[in-house]
């Protein structure tokens, strides 16, 4: 995004002191003072919606797959096209 609205340590302005301060999915990870693209499930585990990193993409998604859909008990089917969770319950073979 370009803006850098905290200032760390040293007194240098940067875009992120932590993980948290960056929340688009698409560059949910701070390193060096910048928001950038996932590389763990960790860089994503503070994003409500999107806690699962997509390594493939760069971004943090709902799911990728049944496991990431899980309800107690009940799983639920992980669209592939969208990665999200869809309400259609996951039934193994």
């Amino acid at each position: 995004s370009g803006e850098t609205p905290l200032c760390n340590a040293d007194g240098e302005c940067v875009e992120c002191l932590e993980a948290t301060d960056c929340t688009d999915p698409s560059a949910s990870a701070c390193g060096d003072g910048a928001c950038g693209a996932c590389q763990t499930h960790a860089d994503c585990a503070h994003l409500a919606g999107t806690p699962v990193c997509d390594t493939a993409a760069s971004t943090c998604v709902e799911c990728l797959s049944e496991d990431d859909c899980a309800l107690g008990e009940d799983k639920f089917v992980c669209a592939p096209d969208t990665k999200t969770c869809t309400d259609t319950e996951f039934r193994s073979r």
